[in-house]
């Protein structure tokens, strides 16, 4: 969708005393996760809650254009089975917009694909950091090679033996997912061995359970990842609800006060967002679980101060929610957002000051976030930078003002019905 299509921020109706309850869709990043591994086995797995999102779709695409066998029952329900066929033959892969499915499918197709396959991408797909993940597969004899507008690889098979690789996890922890899905498939597994310390380890904790319910019994450790061969179909499986997605809804309550049921959700997850309620709970907003609705109840009463290495996802939205804050808040951990969808550390300055507050850079990884001075409808339309996160940090941030948001289909990324959601948790309907 073009970013010259704008959409209306909800604002926050007066005398509002409670928010509907909301739905949250499967978790992206399990998605993905939980795909290829289906995709490498004979026997069929079912998967259900499945998101219905971009990266979802062009997944889907992929491993579909490699052999795997692809059924919906109903819209989120699907079985899947393969294995993958690796043919001679050259192939083209489009991933639009999906940093995760690049990296996971680029590893896989190096070290079991028999033909070249160029990859194709939107926006700042191609351009993300890659270096890492590139010269481990090198080391394995594979070769990368940039050209205008694709990125393609010529394989290399894996050895008879476990393999031993090294890497860099501080700057992409995707670059190590990436490598351990393709460990787990083969026979003999292998050892990740970690060059520096490891950043957003909550992905790869997250990776490490989905291995676990396919069999693969591991642990991440500090050092290194140890992970034995083979793979096994758990027959079924249920992707839990996405707390990146659910964040900006549990900060729409925690900032306003006003009390609020989030379903889809499970008290039992590997999600590093997770990490948001701890951060509520020491500004005095609480939360109680029954079964797997979230009632989120209090109002954030202080300024936060956290470090956000595990969980940079949560970054725009804590932003946003500091702008509406009572005081000064510094978020830190922030080093990667350079090379997300956007450059989220330079949106988030951007989208600070849109909101009416300032902020002050204190390193490349930290900013201080001051309140919002003013409360006046911003004139001009925001620009999310194709950004998702982006998109739902504005309307988070605008409940107090409304305003004007360009391109709000990028939400489509990864919660299609976002805007339908947030227009239903204020009592409206809108789009």
């Amino acid at each position: 969708m073009s970013s010259s299509f704008t959409y209306d921020l909800v604002r926050l109706p007066s005398n509002l005393s409670r928010f509907s309850d909301v739905s949250i869709p499967g978790s992206k990043s399990s998605t993905l996760r939980a795909l290829l591994l289906s995709a490498e086995l004979s026997i069929t797995t079912t998967i259900q809650n499945l998101p219905r999102s971009d990266d979802t779709a062009v997944m889907l695409g992929a491993l579909e254009q490699f052999g795997a066998s692809i059924i919906f029952s109903d819209s989120t329900t699907l079985s899947i089975s393969g294995p993958l066929i690796h043919s001679s033959v050259e192939r083209e892969i489009n991933l639009g917009e999906s940093g995760l499915s690049l990296r996971i499918l680029l590893a896989h197709l190096s070290l079991f694909g028999k033909a070249p396959v160029s990859f194709h991408g939107r926006g700042r797909l191609l351009n993300r950091p890659l270096n890492g993940l590139e010269n481990a597969l090198s080391s394995l004899g594979v070769s990368i090679i940039r050209k205008p507008g694709s990125i393609q690889v010529i394989p290399h098979s894996l050895p008879s033996a476990p393999v031993d690789i090294s890497i860099d996890p501080s700057v992409s922890s995707q670059w190590v997912s990436a490598l351990a899905l393709s460990l787990a498939h083969h026979p003999f597994g292998g050892k990740i061995n970690f060059d520096r310390p490891i950043v957003s380890k909550s992905y790869l904790d997250l990776t490490s359970a989905w291995l676990k319910i396919f069999g693969c019994i591991q642990c991440v450790e500090a050092t290194r990842w140890i992970i034995p061969g083979g793979l096994s179909s758990p027959g079924n499986c249920l992707i839990e609800g996405d707390w990146s997605s659910a964040a900006a809804f549990i900060l729409a309550s925690a900032t306003q006060g006003i009390p609020l049921c989030i379903k889809g959700l499970s008290k039992e997850t590997s999600q590093g967002d997770e990490f948001l309620l701890e951060i509520l709970s020491r500004s005095s907003v609480k939360h109680q679980w029954e079964e797997n609705n979230l009632y989120i109840v209090g109002k954030i009463d202080r300024g936060i101060y956290e470090d956000l290495s595990s969980c940079p996802d949560l970054a725009p939205v804590l932003a946003a929610a500091c702008v509406n804050g009572p005081e000064p808040s510094h978020l830190k951990g922030l080093q990667t957002l350079r090379e997300k969808e956007s450059d989220r550390f330079q949106k988030i300055q951007d989208l600070i000051h849109w909101l009416g507050g300032r902020c002050v850079i204190k390193t490349s990884s930290e900013i201080v976030i001051y309140p919002r001075t003013s409360y006046r409808k911003p004139l001009a339309a925001f620009d999310p930078g194709q950004d998702h996160r982006l998109a739902f940090a504005t309307a988070l941030g605008a409940l107090l003002t409304g305003g004007t948001i360009m391109d709000p289909n990028c939400v489509n990324k990864t919660f299609p019905g976002f805007w339908v959601e947030w227009s239903k948790m204020l009592g409206q309907e809108k789009m």
